[in-house]
């Protein structure tokens, strides 16, 4: 068998400061309000217009919601470090 070699690697040795809209969770927080509100608008909007592409309207708003969710609440969507 090939052994591989054990990285011994401190979590605290590198810790990235965030910039941009990590480094402040307002934005994060304004991108949850502004897709969450189109995201119901498009399916309001789907609802009311009918057609089976209606449903489509809502998945773009919806898509930037979670993204925004998963920058403030990351352990939400992807777990707790070891």
């Amino acid at each position: 068998m090939i052994e591989r070699p054990e990285l011994e690697l401190d979590r605290k040795a590198f810790r990235e400061i965030h910039q941009g809209p990590m480094a402040s969770p307002k934005d994060l927080w304004r991108g949850v309000i502004t897709f969450g509100l189109i995201a119901v608008l498009g399916a309001v909007a789907g609802w009311q217009l009918g057609g089976f592409w209606a449903a489509l309207l809502p998945i773009p708003g919806a898509i930037w919601l979670g993204a925004s969710l998963a920058g403030i609440y990351p352990r939400w969507f992807f777990g707790k470090p070891d």
